[in-house]
């Protein structure tokens, strides 16, 4: 198995291929971030179930996604999520055009290291990095670290799958709690709006899945809290990309302010991405 971070590939090429300038995001946010946010975890999960579900009339046997003959590649994975995102019809007119090929190859050795610890180094370098400290704002890089908090704690705790799931639904009740009054205001929190919707309902999704409970990818940790990271991971990921997509397309603030769609939407499509990956070998 190669020694290589989650998502550590997908971070080179965005961080030295786009311009780190600190514009932050400041300025008056578009009325239907609420809107379009709140639903997110919402899709994350019927996503799921819509890709697994597609792949298992087009090439798996019922539910051995993780069975040695696996034979799903990324960019299919790629390709139903980004169908799966566009069918939705809140979000169906919100211009998004990856590149599926690029994006499926920048994704293709994630699974090899896709374990409790690749996650959290991999969740470090990106919050670490000045693209993620330059797009979004200080409250939600202190609620960020919260987050990642709740999964440092599980992966060395005795919990129960029960009492995981507890901890997860609270801690995250928790930190929605501490900053409703700050949620998506003048471009705050979209990202934090996001990663919380996604680790509410994919909480629910994985503790509820045989598959990531007696079948974990690193026999030495539970599975659930890594997939459900990696979840968050992935809608951050995107929001970023997309972040720095807007920047340079949208110049004035009121363009920016029009596209805040772009950055949820491309964190979803992300997400599902890494999410999936919990399903395959």
């Amino acid at each position: 198995m190669k020694k290589i971070n989650l998502f550590l590939c997908l971070i080179s090429v965005l961080f030295f291929g786009i311009s780190c300038e600190n514009n932050g995001n400041n300025g008056e946010s578009s009325g239907n971030a609420k809107d379009l946010v709140k639903n997110v975890g919402k899709y994350h999960n019927e996503g799921l179930d819509w890709i697994f579900a597609k792949l298992s009339s087009s090439n798996l046997n019922g539910d051995h996604f993780r069975s040695s003959d696996n034979e799903v590649s990324t960019l299919e994975i790629t390709e139903l999520s980004y169908e799966y995102v566009q069918s939705i019809p809140e979000y169906a007119e919100i211009p998004y055009n990856p590149d599926i090929n690029e994006t499926a190859a920048k994704l293709d050795e994630v699974r090899d290291n896709f374990s409790v610890v690749g996650v959290q180094n991999s969740w470090t370098t990106i919050t670490d990095d000045s693209s993620f400290k330059n797009s979004v704002s200080p409250l939600e890089q202190n609620a960020i670290a919260e987050v990642d908090q709740i999964f440092v704690y599980l992966s060395t705790s005795n919990l129960t799958t029960e009492q995981q799931l507890e901890y997860l639904k609270n801690s995250a009740f928790a930190i929605q709690s501490k900053y409703a009054n700050t949620l998506i205001d003048n471009f705050q929190g979209e990202v934090l709006s996001g990663v919380l919707k996604i680790l509410d309902s994919s909480s629910d999704y994985w503790y509820s899945n045989s598959i990531s409970v007696t079948t974990p990818v690193d026999p030495a940790v539970p599975v659930n809290p890594t997939i459900v990271q990696a979840d968050c991971l992935g809608y951050i990921f995107g929001w970023i990309t997309a972040f720095w997509k807007d920047q340079s397309k949208y110049p004035t603030q009121s363009e920016f302010s029009a596209h805040t769609g772009d950055r949820i939407k491309e964190g979803l499509h992300d997400g599902l991405i890494a999410s999936s990956f919990g399903m395959l070998k």
